[in-house]
């Protein structure tokens, strides 16, 4: 099939999506096709979950309407820039949880890459902007919970939240202190963060030992704890006569 047979597929695709057509939407996908939502990497397969993402929208935003920009057709592969268009009036499910309608109106872009096999599609992906979406719903991205966030992402907080500087972070700002940490690393470069992360390691246990120094609770001067204690005085010396003296006349009284 032309790049042009190909366009008109996609296109009418479109149409069939925009009329919330749940059966001829399932129709346009080959047997085994995919639906594969690249915002929360959700992939749906079979008839019975082809059209979840669509009636997700199409019940969180009952006018959803998709505008198209640029169709590129290149062999089997169809790609789509648009705009996903709608008013927040019931629902959004999200991994985790709904979003309760908010009455405000969407304009998030979008990409869809589809693969055709036998003028029907065998993947379809979806990149839609979630955080764009969240942003102009009122959503904070930065109270957003965890499933707001893109499994790459995800997998990266999973990693910080492990170690122990981000058990040291307060919970509002732990993302600058990793970012502004990466970004120092980078300005820097490897010797000269190494040598740096030595000296404040240094500095650390120069600090803790000098609390520990001059805590009252203690009741060790830790200052001199490693001081040299004085050596005993050999015999002969006038200080060791002395020391004998004073002893056998207490030992007398």
């Amino acid at each position: 099939m032309s790049n042009t047979q190909h366009e008109q597929i996609i296109r009418k695709g479109y149409a069939v999506a925009e009329a919330m057509d749940v059966p001829g939407f399932v129709n346009s996908f080959t047997p085994d096709g995919t639906f594969t939502d690249e915002a929360f990497g959700n992939v749906f397969t079979g008839p019975k979950e082809l059209a979840i993402m669509l009636q997700v929208f199409g019940n969180a935003f009952p006018d959803m309407h998709r505008e198209l920009h640029r169709i590129y057709s290149v062999d089997d592969m169809v790609v789509v820039e648009l705009a996903l268009q709608g008013t927040h009036k019931g629902p959004l499910a999200v991994p985790g949880g709904f979003i309760p309608p908010t009455g405000k109106r969407m304009n998030a872009p979008c990409c869809d890459v589809f693969r055709l096999v036998d003028g029907k599609i065998k993947a379809f992906n979806c990149y839609w902007s979630a955080a764009t979406v969240l942003a102009q719903l009122g959503v904070s991205s930065r109270a957003s919970p965890w499933y707001a966030l893109s499994p790459r992402r995800r997998s990266t907080r999973r990693r910080l939240t492990a170690t122990p500087r981000f058990r040291r972070m307060s919970s509002t700002g732990w993302r600058n202190s990793a970012c502004s940490a990466v970004s120092r690393t980078r300005s820097r470069g490897p010797a000269d963060s190494e040598d740096r992360r030595l000296a404040r390691c240094d500095a650390r246990g120069r600090s803790q030992r000098s609390v520990y120094h001059r805590d009252p609770r203690h009741n060790v001067d830790l200052s001199q704890a490693n001081a040299r204690p004085p050596s005993r005085s050999p015999p002969g010396t006038s200080r060791f006569r002395a020391c004998r003296s004073a002893t056998s006349r207490a030992s007398r009284d």
